[in-house]
């Protein structure tokens, strides 16, 4: 006998539940394919229901079982193909469970678990239905003498059918597969064909207050702005699927470099020194004005909305002083010279804010810390530089990035051949720098212009750094566990930088459509 242990886990809350052991014997190898959560698991009588891939068993249990119940597929006549394979996993829609086959689809209208009142003298049943395909209904009843108290009910939608092609799903299905795609998805479903179009109705976008078009969850894109003959149009490229989607923008961001971004707006600064600084937002079209400042500097960074009714505050910061500004609060930039130079000198990563403080990356490892206070509307900086103790690299170190992740900060420290490349998380106590080789779910999206964290909502994602690199038309990540370079359209890994493309004028943006 061998054990398959089995949870459930939330990555945002990192809250785990443990669910019981699933007992095998010692020639029985279910590889556990996919599975599903049928309800929260607040919810009374929440059930979690696996799948092999190849379906020849139903394994299910509720949230607070000590053991699993496992029925044969056959048994409960939801399918008569004894080689069902899946390729999604099960969804549960109002009520329905739907179970998506390679070439059909079976609609479970309900599914439960039911209890017998006296297990030890009642006899549980099973029941289920099918529809023949000459069309006649057949209804098949089997009792069972089960020694738990758990059994599986299937009713399947009367309408199951085998079906070939998407198109030949009913409408509802069809309109049930448009409601759960996100806004990019959901226009290019809507453009496939008529039927299409038909079922998924246009959604003025702006106006929607749907959760799913704010795309909250979404990757990033990579933002490249195109410096040839079509510098109206910027590239925008998905870092899992690769593909290429276009924006048009104004004649007004021609000869403008991105300086940071953060939420889907860009701070951008202009290549004539006459010209104003902007935020600007591609995917609403809005455009707020900043005054250009006075000094050269090597970092911009913000942390809340040009629109924030609380005033925007912009940072920058040069070798021997720091600048700010506060949109719709200021005229002009303030600036004060800072007399720690050269203990700290900034690199050119993106600031982050960080525990109502603004932290800086140093070229040694070391952090600049910025505190801003108002009194009397009048803005008071504060800063500190903080030794890390700890020198965070070994070796000659070409690019280094600043992130928040869950709670701690994190820098990632890379040579310029991507040869050596090395990850620390921050020690808030010692204010030590600490190596790490592993970051769970999380993703990185890593550029001197942006820099941040998001939990992985796509398998496959998960425990790597995205750089703004291109090789072949992909997006180049590295992976920590195998401390290689890969793309997801190759099987090929690299050690490093070679024969990588990286646009000068390119940038991480959050999709934020609203």
């Amino acid at each position: 006998m061998h054990r398959e242990f089995i949870f459930l886990r939330n990555p945002v809350s990192s809250v785990s539940i443990k669910l019981p052991p699933l007992d095998l014997k010692p020639d029985q190898d279910i590889s556990i394919f996919m599975a599903t959560l049928l309800s929260p698991p607040s919810n009374p009588g929440s059930v979690v229901l696996v799948f092999d891939s190849i379906v020849e068993y139903f394994i299910f249990c509720k949230i607070g079982d000590n053991k699993w119940t496992k029925i044969h597929a056959k048994e409960t006549g939801v399918t008569s193909n004894p080689n069902l394979f899946l390729c999604c996993s099960p969804l549960n829609y109002k009520g329905r469970c739907y179970v998506t086959g390679a070439d059909e689809l079976k609609v479970i209208d309900q599914f439960y678990i039911c209890s017998a009142t006296n297990p030890e003298t009642e006899v549980n049943q099973m029941i289920s239905m099918r529809e023949v395909k000459q069309g006649v209904e057949k209804k098949q009843i089997e009792t069972e003498k089960r020694e738990d108290e758990h059994i599986l009910e299937f009713l399947p939608d009367k309408r199951e059918a085998e079906v070939g092609n998407i198109i030949d799903l009913p409408f509802e299905t069809i309109a049930l597969i448009a409601e759960n795609l996100y806004l990019v998805d959901y226009m290019n479903f809507r453009l496939t064909c008529k039927t299409f179009g038909s079922v998924a109705p246009h959604i003025r976008w702006r106006e929607s207050t749907s959760y799913k078009l704010q795309s909250h969850s979404l990757p990033p894109w990579l933002m490249v702005a195109d410096k040839g003959n079509s510098s109206t149009v910027h590239t925008f490229i998905d870092p899992n699927l690769g593909g290429r989607y276009l924006i048009n923008v104004p004649e007004c961001l021609i000869g403008y470099d991105i300086q940071c971004s953060k939420d889907g707006w860009l701070l951008m600064s202009p290549e004539d020194e006459d010209d104003s600084m902007f935020f600007y937002n591609p995917f609403i079209k809005k455009r707020t004005p900043v005054p250009l400042g006075s000094i050269p500097v090597l970092s911009f960074g913000f942390w809340s909305s040009p629109t924030s009714h609380a005033g925007c505050m912009v940072v920058g910061i040069s070798l021997k002083s720091i600048s700010w500004f506060c949109v719709s609060r200021m005229e002009d930039w303030d600036e004060t010279s800072r007399n720690d130079y050269p203990n700290f000198i900034p690199t050119d990563s993106t600031p982050v804010y960080f525990n109502e403080a603004l932290y800086f990356l140093g070229e040694a490892g070391n952090l600049e810390v910025f505190r801003f206070e108002e009194s009397n509307n009048q803005f008071r900086i504060k800063w500190k530089v903080y030794e890390t103790h700890t020198k965070p690299y070994q070796y000659s170190c070409d690019h280094s990035y600043l992130l928040e992740c869950d709670g701690n900060l994190f820098a990632v420290f890379v040579d310029n051949l991507g040869e050596n490349i090395e990850v620390y998380q921050l020690n808030m106590t010692s204010m030590a720098w600490c190596n790490v080789r592993d970051i769970g779910n999380y993703m990185f999206f890593v550029s001197s212009s942006s820099s941040f964290s998001m939990v992985a909502k796509t398998p496959g994602m998960e425990n790597k750094i995205y750089f703004p690199k291109i090789k072949g038309k992909e997006i180049v990540y590295y992976r920590l566990r195998k401390c290689k370079y890969r793309t997801f359209g190759s099987e090929q890994v690299a050690a490093n930088f070679y024969n990588t493309t990286e646009y000068s004028h390119s940038a991480w943006i959050q999709q934020r459509w609203l």
